[in-house]
């Protein structure tokens, strides 16, 4: 894949050179201006408008995708974040979408700013068993519509009262969910089109000793990216 890329790239500036040179070929006797003068100037500006031009149009401003995976475990914290979608004054945002074409792709899903909660309001504290808390992402939607769909997982144990009057008081309302993964990173599921809604609520208080008394829950939002990153605080006072 990189050396097709690179091959890419190496066709576009000679297709850029090519185009510049017969350009200036033609302008330069019209303006009375010299074709070497025309073709440098011509060439630079071909070269800055291709920058910002989408990715991919001329191959100069394709992005490398390398490989970082010195520590990569698996899995969340057992502890996690929720508030109630309506609860949220003002919402952390993703960089515009008119950068994407030139922008850092590391910062692509990363959100500015940070959670500002109506008055008495606050996030609060969820728990999940250890190697049950997850977010997924997968892309849904058919060609040139395409989108994410972010999903939070966890299991909780026992079924009592605390939990089971949660879910009734979730049920029918979205929210906002940060879970943080194994490398401290804090992926949220929520923003400010799309709440998460609860669409798994399975319990059970199993049948034998040995079995699991517990339940496993499942919020979905969709985005426009992977559940993003949020780097600000959570408000929980």
């Amino acid at each position: 894949m990189k050396k097709i890329l690179s091959k890419f790239k190496i066709l576009s500036v000679m297709a850029l050179l090519f185009v510049s040179a017969l350009l200036s070929i033609v302008i330069g006797p019209a303006i009375a201006v010299s074709t070497s003068l025309v073709f440098a100037v011509v060439t630079i500006l071909l070269f800055i408008s291709s920058i910002s031009l989408p990715i991919g149009i001329l191959g100069v401003n394709t992005f490398d995708l390398f490989k970082v995976t010195i520590e990569n475990p698996g899995g969340c914290s057992s502890q996690w974040y929720w508030c109630f979608w309506d609860d949220v004054a003002t919402f952390p945002t993703l960089p515009l979408a008119s950068t994407l074409s030139s922008g850092d792709p590391a910062v692509m899903a990363v959100l500015t700013g940070t959670f500002l909660m109506k008055a008495t309001t606050r996030f609060w504290k969820g728990y999940g068993t250890l190697d049950t808390v997850s977010v997924e992402d997968d892309s849904v939607g058919p060609l040139d519509s395409k989108s994410f769909k972010n999903i939070f997982k966890c299991e909780h144990p026992g079924i009592k009262a605390l939990l089971s009057g949660w879910l009734r008081m979730v049920q029918n309302r979205s929210l906002v969910i940060i879970a943080i993964d194994s490398a401290g990173i804090m992926r949220v599921v929520g923003n400010a089109n799309y709440g998460a809604y609860l669409t798994e609520a399975k319990g059970s208080t199993g049948a034998k000793v040995e079995d699991g008394n517990k339940a496993s829950i499942s919020f979905e939002s969709y985005g426009p990216c992977p559940a993003p990153i949020y780097t600000g605080t959570v408000p929980l006072v």
